[in-house]
């Protein structure tokens, strides 16, 4: 008989729920005009509970995507690494962002994680 450990609930838990959420597109492009994307999410081993997580894009921005998603791993990893402040401020600088996600430092990665940064912040989530 195989027994299941039951491991208490630790900081990561975030991470994961963010994962599964999966709040940003993993295609590498996306046409200029898509704004909005809606992922239908099932959860549950035995009784399935669907929810829906839907993205709008303001300001003339396209839905986060490519690069996005490892600007928003490391916002996560430095969110957790700094203590999950209750605030939701974290503090770092353009390199170690870079750095954190993987990205050669440099002006035109310096650029990309802005233009990265402006698309996730001009996107309204909503979890249905």
């Amino acid at each position: 008989m195989t027994q299941q450990a039951v491991l208490p609930m630790k900081q990561g838990h975030l991470e994961r729920n963010m994962v599964q959420l999966a709040p940003l597109l993993t295609v590498q492009q996306i046409s200029s005009e898509r704004t909005s994307f809606t992922r239908h999410i099932l959860q549950g081993e035995t009784a399935f509970h669907e929810t829906r997580l839907v993205c709008q894009a303001q300001g003339g921005h396209v839905v986060p995507h490519r690069l996005d998603n490892d600007v928003y791993a490391a916002l996560t990893s430095l969110f957790v690494d700094q203590g999950m402040p209750e605030t939701g401020i974290i503090v770092t600088t353009a390199h170690h962002l870079m750095v954190m996600a993987g990205m050669t430092v440099s002006a035109p990665a310096v650029q990309a994680v802005h233009e990265s940064l402006e698309r996730m912040r001009n996107a309204d989530y909503k979890i249905l």
